[in-house]
């Protein structure tokens, strides 16, 4: 489950790109498009987006159970997984195995490192 800049990360990505959320647990899904919309609610009120534009976001995310489908074609992968060292190698392996593309994989408090410096 991504930290609060994880969910930050997800709200501005999806607002210009098709964004794949993946979880082996539909229930944590949905509680993350329920986040995601929280999130977007609050950026809305603080005029960083219009309404339009988060439910044109929205139409951009994908919830998924499925991996492989997951990351077919993607050129980012935000990793959040829980700090389980095992639970983490094994997800790298496997996003490793299924992207011929080798995707960035940036770690979140990385990717807002940059995003302040711009």
């Amino acid at each position: 489950m991504p930290d609060y800049g994880g969910w930050r990360c997800i709200v501005f990505r999806a607002n210009r790109l098709r964004t794949n959320l993946y979880d082996i647990n539909t229930e944590q899904l949905a509680n993350s498009l329920d986040r995601v919309k929280k999130a977007q609610e609050v950026m809305v009120r603080e005029g960083i987006f219009s309404s339009e534009s988060v439910l044109k976001a929205r139409d951009r995310i994908h919830l998924s159970t499925d991996l492989k489908a997951s990351l077919d074609g993607v050129e980012f992968v935000l990793e959040t997984a829980p700090e389980n060292l095992e639970l983490k190698q094994e997800l790298f392996g496997q996003v490793d195995l299924l992207c011929p593309t080798k995707p960035s994989l940036p770690q979140t408090h990385q990717v807002f490192r940059l995003r302040k410096s711009l």
